[in-house]
């Protein structure tokens, strides 16, 4: 298992900013990653749940709903984004 960020799109040949850059935050626990939520360079998190959006900035935690697995994205700060993986609470 584990947890990637991938860049979806931004500077480059299409004429976007590195401000535009759009990440993606996936966890890694199958062979087709899950998507956790969206971010850019600002530090704005982009979550869709159902038919929810949330916007927020700063320090996520999500639980990803197919292995269990707590992670965090802390965009505080953002010279260059963490992100760790820790293990969910067993309830």
């Amino acid at each position: 298992m584990g947890e990637s960020i991938v860049r979806r799109s931004g500077a480059g040949t299409d004429g976007g900013s590195a401000r535009d850059a759009v990440f993606r935050w996936e966890c890694r626990c199958q062979e087709h990653p899950v998507l956790l939520a969206t971010y850019n360079a600002a530090g704005r998190v982009n979550i869709k749940v159902r038919d929810r959006y949330w916007h927020v900035l700063g320090q996520v935690r999500t639980i990803c709903p197919r292995c269990g697995a707590e992670h965090v994205l802390d965009l505080r700060g953002i010279g260059s984004p963490r992100s760790s993986r820790e293990p969910a609470d067993s309830r």
